[in-house]
């Protein structure tokens, strides 16, 4: 809920596949609007409830007809919070309101990647930001895990990022589709 954007659109930080469990309307792939509407229904979270309109399909399928009743009951409401720190995943979120028409920024300050960073990209302190309801800076995304080992490795580059580089040298260094020579080391 908290790195959605204004708009209702989800940052593409880091790799993404659009996999899905279930995933009856592709056209929103870049919504957590389902996700956030199923979990609304299971936690009985009215602050997910928010704006998200009638629940997907999805809800139905996953959770039930009781499910779908427990949504309808909920009172939606505003969430109390507009600034939240994830630590755990590095992640900082600002915002002037929850209205379409807000301003938001995400910062990424965690680590980069876990285990073997196969899915890391080089953009440590890299930030989203939008103002007055529109987006102004993105994060690229992906683009292409295998297609194209130059579009990889310019997608996940310090470089395609919203981030600083020194002397123009990228944060991390890759070594393969999935794999990094240098990963950055943040100490905080």
């Amino acid at each position: 809920m908290f790195i959605t954007r204004p708009d209702g659109t989800s940052p593409l930080y880091g790799d993404d596949d659009g996999g899905r469990l279930l995933a009856a309307q592709r056209a929103r792939g870049k919504r957590f609007r389902d996700t956030l509407a199923t979990g609304a229904a299971l936690f009985e979270r009215g602050d997910w409830k928010t704006r998200w309109g009638k629940p997907p399909i999805e809800t139905l399928w996953l959770l039930g007809a009781e499910a779908l009743a427990n949504y309808d009951r909920l009172d939606p409401r505003e969430p109390v919070e507009l600034s939240r720190a994830f630590s755990e995943g590095g992640y900082f979120v600002m915002r002037d309101g929850w209205d379409a028409d807000s301003s938001f920024a995400l910062m990424n300050c965690g680590p980069h990647g876990s285990s073997s960073c196969a899915h890391a990209h080089a953009d440590a302190l890299a930030f989203e930001y939008a103002a007055e309801g529109r987006t102004w800076l993105v994060d690229p995304g992906t683009c292409t895990y295998t297609g194209d080992a130059g579009l990889r490795d310019q997608f996940r580059s310090s470089s395609a990022h919203n981030t600083a580089t020194v002397d123009e040298l990228p944060q991390s260094v890759p070594a393969g589709p999935f794999a990094w020579a240098a990963p950055c080391r943040i100490s905080l």
